[in-house]
C-alpha cells in the first residue's frame, strides 16, 4: 500500500484518474486508457498491478467487480462530513426498517445540510452487486452538479 500511495488532497486523486482513465465519466465507468499498462516499464511492478486490479471494473471484463477501480481515501483522524463529503449513499435499511425510520441519523444528516440517498440492500449479495445502482446515483450527481 505504501508503495501506491497518492499525496492526499483532492488534485491528486483527479490527477491519478486523468492519468489512468481520461476523464471522470471514463472512471465511473471503470474503463482504463487502452494500453495504458504498455507504457509501462517491468520494474513499476505496483503501478502494473494497480492497473491489473483497476482493469477487473472494465467494460467486458471476464472477472467484473466495478468496486475494483475506487480510489480508497483513509484517514488517521476523524473528519466532519460537512465540507469533507458531496454526497453520501447508505443503503435504505440504514435509514429504515419494517420498524420505522432512523429519525436521528436523517435529523442530523439535514441538520449538517448533507446530501444524501440510498440504494436497496438485499441479503446474501455480495457489494459488487449494488455497484452499477450506486455508481448511477454518483454519475448523476456529478452531471448536474456539471463535473461531468
Amino acid at each position: 500500500m505504501d508503495d501506491y500511495e497518492l499525496d492526499p488532497n483532492l488534485p491528486a486523486a483527479q490527477r491519478h484518474i486523468a492519468w489512468a482513465f481520461g476523464d471522470n465519466r471514463e472512471y465511473l465507468r471503470g474503463d482504463l486508457i487502452p494500453g495504458l499498462i504498455g507504457g509501462l516499464h517491468a520494474w513499476q511492478s505496483v503501478g502494473q498491478s494497480w492497473l491489473t486490479i483497476a482493469g477487473l471494473a472494465a467494460t467486458g471484463s471476464n472477472r467484473p467487480d466495478k468496486r475494483a477501480s475506487a480510489i480508497e481515501v483513509a484517514y488517521s483522524k476523524h473528519l466532519p462530513l460537512k465540507g469533507h463529503a458531496r454526497l453520501m449513499i447508505f443503503p435504505q435499511q440504514l435509514i429504515e426498517d419494517d420498524r420505522g425510520k432512523n429519525s436521528a441519523f436523517i435529523e442530523d444528516l439535514t441538520k449538517q445540510g448533507l446530501l444524501w440517498q440510498t440504494y436497496d440492500w438485499r441479503p446474501n449479495e455480495t457489494p459488487d452487486r449494488f455497484m452499477d445502482e450506486v455508481t448511477e446515483t454518483v454519475r448523476r450527481s456529478l452531471e448536474n452538479a456539471g463535473q461531468l
